[in-house]
């Protein structure tokens, strides 16, 4: 379903190019929603590269089969450098393998300009950050375009798409074109894919393990620390996908009511923080526990949190008291 619900934020996004009939460009931008699927490994990645590629090319026609080029020699919807090593292989061609290529391409600038601009503090701000320093390379203060960039990838989290019959026929057909350019050797490994949304960018439990560093821990979002293995229904299945994304966490499954007067959420999550919330996973929904941690009082209340990818869901929140810092 994720596949679907870009296609139609793409088609909504870009501009018909001349000489190209809108069949002809469902068909083209299905395969960069397939590759966008089949490529993306976090919740963030899939309309961060969708908002990217929509600036620097509006997915224009000739821009995708490589007759144009930018003033530098970049190509493909995404404007990548061929010069890069890494991407050895031609990035340009409306075909499914050079899409997803250049799909490739692009998630893993946007990991790595995300990772540098992490690693430069810029972590309150951090997808501004990395749309700028996407487009200017090592600069991570957040500019107008980044900013921008940044609110159109959450609006196309957010929006709820209408996915007609002609766009899942359209992505039905990418994909078969994916699965027989397996077959025959030629396309790339496929990866797991996570859906768009823009509360914490983790794939399936969000329990830290060994691969996540201390400074990554340190920098999770308030309000979505930690989650238990169970959902509301009782059952392991995903939330069944609608193609309003929008209203899939509209209302809750009960009302736990509002927590206690002069607790917020704080800006950053320290270690600490995080661990005294795990403590409280598998605690009955609305239990509150507070403690003293570095010399600040801090609250922890499981709660109902909310996914695409897994709809409502049981999971911890943290609070502190006084102002947010």
């Amino acid at each position: 379903m994720l596949a679907e619900l870009l296609l139609a934020a793409a088609l909504a996004l870009g501009i018909l190019s001349p000489g190209e009939s809108p069949e002809d460009r469902a068909i083209r931008l299905a395969r960069v929603a397939v590759a966008l699927e089949l490529e993306a490994r976090a919740a963030w990645e899939a309309p961060a590269a969708l908002a990217a590629m929509d600036r620097e090319s509006d997915f224009a026609l000739d821009v995708h089969t490589g007759e144009r080029r930018s003033s530098s020699g970049a190509v493909c919807p995404a404007q990548i450098d061929p010069s890069n090593a890494r991407f050895s292989e031609d990035l340009a061609g409306i075909e499914i393998e050079p899409t997803r290529r250049c799909v490739a391409a692009s998630l893993w600038t946007l990991r790595l300009v995300r990772g540098h601009c992490r690693r430069q503090h810029f972590r309150t701000h951090i997808e501004a950050a990395m749309h700028t320093a996407y487009i200017h390379g090592s600069r991570c203060r957040p500019s107008r375009s980044g900013r921008d960039r940044a609110a159109l990838a959450r609006r196309i989290a957010a929006t709820p798409w209408v996915v007609t019959v002609e766009m899942r026929d359209a992505v039905a057909r990418a994909r078969l074109e994916t699965l027989s350019g397996q077959e025959s050797g030629r396309a790339v490994k496929t990866k797991t894919t996570a859906l768009p949304t823009l509360q914490a960018p983790q794939k399936g439990v969000a329990t830290p393990g060994k691969a996540q560093s201390r400074k990554r821990r340190a920098s999770w979002p308030a309000g979505n620390v930690a989650e238990p293995h169970r959902d509301p229904s009782g059952s392991d299945a995903v939330a069944d996908p609608s193609p309003a994304l929008g209203t899939i966490c509209s209302t809750p499954p009960t009302e736990l009511g509002a927590r206690p007067r002069g607790w917020k959420p704080p800006v950053r999550v320290t270690p600490a923080q995080a661990r005294f919330a795990r403590s409280l996973l598998g605690r009955p929904l609305g239990t509150w526990r507070e403690r003293r941690i570095a010399g600040r009082r801090v609250a922890a209340r499981v709660e109902w949190h909310c996914s695409a990818e897994r709809g409502w869901h049981e999971g911890v929140s943290v609070f502190v008291r006084g102002g947010r810092r």
